[in-house]
């Protein structure tokens, strides 16, 4: 009798290859990181500590646990980027502050690779809900990280009274809702 070695292996070979597939696919995806909760060890908190508040937000209807800040700001985290990584956040202006006239909170992020000098801006949105009824909500954001895989960049969270040039603060009470940096799955 003649014996089989080639189909064999390519038998023994097909269910290798599946048996990996099926166990990235199984794979448990790394937990999200949470920024609220890693307030207290974010980098820089600018103009202080005190200007940041964790909160329990809820625009429209829809709760949030969130960053709440009533100045112009700036937050700073240093994270790790998981592979496919993605930052996911809300912003928001409080719903005690929808019928202050203003002219609404710029927010800015930013993202800086451990190598980068530069900061590259991702987001830049002015949230106005007294004079843009459709303001009056979360507005979703989602940046790729992806380019960053692997690496610990810094993320920069800005809020400004208005745009540049004017410094009306009236119902400045920023949220940035549910900010997390998450994996695919996660």
């Amino acid at each position: 009798m003649r014996q089989m070695r080639g189909p064999l292996w390519v038998l023994a070979g097909a269910l290798a290859v599946g048996g990996l597939v099926a166990w990235l696919s199984l794979r448990r995806p790394g937990p999200a990181v949470d920024l609220v909760e890693a307030l207290p060890t974010a980098r820089e908190h600018r103009p202080s500590r005190e200007a940041f508040t964790a909160v329990e937000a809820s625009l429209g209807g829809v709760s949030r646990r969130s960053i709440l800040v009533k100045e112009p700001s700036r937050l700073v985290y240093s994270v790790r980027v998981p592979d496919r990584g993605t930052l996911l956040v809300s912003l928001g202006i409080a719903e005690s502050a929808w019928t202050v006239e203003g002219d609404g909170v710029l927010f800015r992020i930013l993202v800086a690779g451990p190598d980068d000098r530069d900061q590259q801006e991702v987001v830049h949105r002015v949230v106005n809900p007294f004079s843009t009824p459709a303001d009056r909500g979360w507005q979703d954001i989602e940046v790729s990280l992806a380019p960053y895989a692997g690496r610990t960049i810094d993320v920069f969270f800005n809020t400004n009274a208005s745009l540049p040039g004017n410094d009306d603060r009236r119902g400045d009470e920023a949220l940035w809702g549910a900010p997390r940096i998450a994996g695919p799955g996660s």
